[in-house]
Formats: C-alpha cells, sequence, structure tokens
C-alpha cells in the first residue's frame, strides 16, 4: 500500500497577519508597570519625599532602599525553617559579622555535636 505524500497548504492569509502581529501584542503587554502607573502586587515603596522631583531626561526617580538589616533577619527566619548545619554555614558565610551568625554558629555546633537516633 502506497502513502500518498503529504502535500503543503497555504496558510490563510489570516493567521499570516496574526503570526506577524503576536510579537507587538506581546510587547504591548509587557509594558513595564511603571508605565502603567501601578505597584506590582507584593512590592513595597516607601514613599518618596514631598515636592521631589526627576531630574530632566532622567526617566524617573528610585526609590530609596529597602532595610538591609530586616532583608537578613527574614534570610535567617527562612533558614530556621530549613533547619539544616548546610544552611546555617551558608548564612555565615554570606554574613559573619552579623550578630545573627553567632546564633547560626551555635545552631551549627549544636547539629554536629548531636548523637544520631
Amino acid at each position: 500500500m502506497a502513502i500518498a505524500p503529504i502535500r503543503e497548504m497555504p496558510m490563510p492569509p489570516i493567521y499570516r497577519a496574526s503570526l506577524l502581529a503576536a510579537p507587538l501584542i506581546a510587547c504591548l503587554g509587557s509594558a513595564p508597570s511603571a508605565a502603567k502607573d501601578e505597584t506590582p502586587q507584593g512590592t513595597l515603596v516607601p514613599p518618596l519625599p514631598s515636592g521631589t522631583k526627576a531630574p530632566p531626561g532622567t526617566g524617573g526617580i528610585m526609590a530609596p532602599p529597602g532595610d538591609a538589616d530586616e532583608a537578613i533577619r527574614s534570610e535567617f527566619r527562612t533558614i530556621e525553617k530549613r533547619g539544616t548545619r548546610d544552611a546555617y554555614l551558608l548564612f555565615i558565610e554570606r554574613h559573619p559579622d552579623h550578630p545573627l551568625a553567632q546564633e547560626a554558629r551555635r545552631r551549627t555546633t549544636e547539629r554536629t555535636n548531636r548523637t544520631p537516633e
């Protein structure tokens, strides 16, 4: 039994047009949130001081940085949830001079000295 060759069918013009428009539509749909005057959900942006204006041609003013110490405390809470010796060692390596590094060292020693059950 012979198999008939597959012939390529011409693409209707409507499909061709949508293929060309798809990248343009994708770009328009993914405009930066700043351009839409929206703050992405879950993002806390501190308010700018009143009377603050962006220099001409700069595109805006950067928000002040977040609290670095709070970020480190949040990282430590995440590591506490893991509770592994390796997680505490990584925290110590990243933040050796932070006060929580001493607690991480204590917990690392505690996990090293545990006897297997």
